[in-house]
């Protein structure tokens, strides 16, 4: 089995654990979620711009993330 690359995507647990952080604290920049979370920033980024944004339906704002209904 390949190990997993820096770009992979994280399992649904994780990425539900990165969401309801951008719901109890919106307007976090993604190095802060991270950093928050234990997580690497580039795989975070990298979700919350294009997982985040298409299938969770969150917003982002100057770097900062939020939930739709708050934005």
């Amino acid at each position: 089995m390949m190990a997993a690359s820096r770009g992979s995507t994280y399992s649904n647990e994780t990425k539900r654990k990165i969401v309801r952080y951008v719901y109890s604290y919106p307007g976090r920049k993604g190095g802060d979620i991270a950093a928050a979370l234990g997580l690497d920033k580039a795989r975070v980024n990298s979700f919350l711009y294009g997982e985040g944004v298409k299938v969770f339906g969150l917003i982002n704002h100057g770097w900062r993330h939020y939930p739709a209904c708050l934005k």
